[in-house]
């Protein structure tokens, strides 16, 4: 099975200022150049809310009407 995520190996994943963990440039990116591709799948609101104690908390909105939080 292919890979549903990728991230670019001039980036890094580390400890952010802001919160939790965060995803930072090792080196140069270019213009236009592909940082990261967030791989997945959609879920219902009542999908999402029995596999959440499972998978733990996510916030990835994916359309301005569809959203994991209400």
């Amino acid at each position: 099975m292919a890979a549903l995520t990728y991230r670019s190996p001039k980036t890094e994943v580390k400890v952010s200022p802001i919160q939790g963990r965060g995803l930072f440039a090792r080196t140069a990116i270019g213009t236009g150049e592909i940082v990261a591709v967030k791989g997945g799948y959609v879920l219902g609101a009542d999908e999402w809310r029995r596999l959440e104690t499972t998978l733990g908390a996510a916030d990835i909105q994916i359309a301005e009407d569809l959203s994991t939080r209400r």
